[in-house]
């Protein structure tokens, strides 16, 4: 089918490109100047030199990001995903795409698997990324990085430094340089292969508490019966609260604790 590609010209997404293209899909590239670094004109410029020599169609869009996150009061890397994925998601409706394709790898999803596990996450934040969700096509996140940078060398392709990377870089690096490395020296040779295994057990039990949760209860209510939701088990009265209203751990147990002072019919 037809992908829309998020194009950052970094070894990931060149790496993917040339991947769909030799697999004869119909590619178009989507790149976002964020203008939060001295090199992401190059990045931009490189971007417009790989679609004008493969004759791909580039949605190129120049955007002061910190001044959206800014007025919008998220951070950078909140705010930065969330115009990349508008944009994505405007451009593949207009053009009549089918997918959007990102080249998350497993290495990314290490990283943030560890990000969630230290905030504390249910099993949505600790079962990663999705490799297919909608019209979101991510078909590297079982390889590792330097699977991805080994194929580059083999085929010689070129790339920029990706600089896509919105997390505060001294808490990430930290764990890809640091932590992440030292748990496979010592500890587990194979915690790649391993908590891609752990992820994917994980995205199956919350997909299957989300599937539990639609049979037992109407999720397009606004209101609820106190009796019908004290009937629910409590794994998915918290599932219910945070779906309803975003709430954080600590709100879900507070709210939790709200319900039971409740009295017998009353609506929620």
């Amino acid at each position: 089918g037809s992908i829309l590609l998020a194009f950052s010209g970094g070894v990931d997404s060149v790496v993917l490109l040339d991947l769909l293209l030799n697999e004869g899909h119909e590619v178009e590239l989507f790149h976002l100047d964020h203008q939060l670094r001295p090199t992401s004109a190059r990045d931009a410029d490189f971007c417009r030199q790989v679609a004008s020599s493969k004759g791909l169609q580039l949605h190129l869009y120049q955007e002061d990001v910190q001044a959206y996150c800014e007025e919008r009061g998220l951070g950078i890397e909140e705010g930065a995903r969330k115009l990349r994925y508008e944009l994505l998601r405007r451009i593949k409706q207009e053009r009549g795409l089918a997918y959007i394709a990102t080249a998350h790898h497993l290495d990314d999803q290490m990283e943030t698997f560890f990000i969630n596990l230290f905030r504390g996450s249910g099993t949505r934040g600790l079962g990663g990324i999705r490799p297919l969700q909608d019209d979101l096509y991510r078909p590297f996140l079982s390889y590792r990085k330097s699977e991805i940078l080994d194929y580059a060398a083999a085929k010689k392709l070129t790339y920029v430094q990706d600089e896509t990377n919105f997390e505060p870089m001294y808490y990430r690096n930290q764990l890809r340089l640091e932590l992440i490395p030292k748990i496979e020296e010592d500890y587990c040779p194979s915690l790649a292969k391993r908590l891609e295994q752990t992820m994917e057990i994980l995205r199956e039990e919350d997909e299957f508490l989300d599937q539990l949760l639609e049979e037992r209860i109407d999720l397009d209510k606004t209101l609820y019966p106190l009796e019908e939701i004290r009937s629910l088990a409590p794994v998915l009265k918290k599932r219910l609260l945070r779906k309803k209203f975003r709430l954080s751990y600590p709100e879900t147990m507070a709210a939790l604790e709200l319900l039971e002072e409740k009295t017998r019919g009353k609506l929620l």
